[in-house]
């Protein structure tokens, strides 16, 4: 089921920040929204999540999701290590062996027992990432998930978020037009 807002608003302080939105997200396809810092991206993620309230307007199709996010914000627990992190919210069919060798996927696997605090943001950016594509989740919502990777990384991991991705619908936020295309998504421009 598409995942549809109609006419959303949302202000905060009396500021408005999503003015009469009405988007569309597919079913099982990726979609990039884009747009400047401050027109609301983020604010738009956080009411498909629940995490925020829209002031009007309805949203439809969540009914059956159910939701793993990269937040802008790693959120991890610091002192454990990248697989704890990620078992954290896997399935006991997810076994220590088997988040090993996604480790090793996307470059990790040297560092899976150092505690996440040790690791460099874009390695902590990555066992985020892992976390939400190995939780059994239905809908991928990522907010800027390559932030602090560099080019042959992020495309290795773009890679690597497409095969994961199949036959899920994603919503990816991103500046950067090639994260969009590389991910071959359907571009979700929010406009001031």
């Amino acid at each position: 089921m598409d995942i549809k807002l109609l006419h959303i608003n949302k202000q905060f302080d009396n500021k408005p920040v999503l003015k009469d939105l009405s988007i569309t997200f597919p079913q099982g396809r990726i979609s990039c929204l884009m747009g400047p810092s401050g027109i609301g991206k983020t604010t738009l993620i956080n009411l498909i999540m629940g995490l925020e309230k829209a002031d009007s307007g309805t949203i439809t199709g969540l009914e059956d999701k159910i939701i793993s996010p990269v937040f802008q914000e790693d959120r991890l627990i610091e002192h454990w290590d990248a697989i704890n992190n990620i078992k954290l919210v896997c399935s006991k069919d997810v076994t220590n062996k088997i988040i090993e060798d996604e480790l090793n996927k996307v470059g990790l696997y040297e560092d899976r027992y150092k505690p996440v605090l040790t690791l460099s943001g874009g390695m902590r950016r990555r066992v985020a990432l892992l976390r939400a594509l190995l939780h059994d989740g239905n809908l991928l919502i990522l907010d800027e998930p390559f932030k602090g990777l560099d080019k042959e990384l992020k495309n290795r991991v773009i890679e690597y978020v497409k095969e994961k991705a199949k036959g899920k619908t994603v919503i990816l936020v991103t500046h950067d037009l090639k994260d969009a295309e590389l991910l071959e998504a359907i571009q979700i421009r929010m406009l001031e």
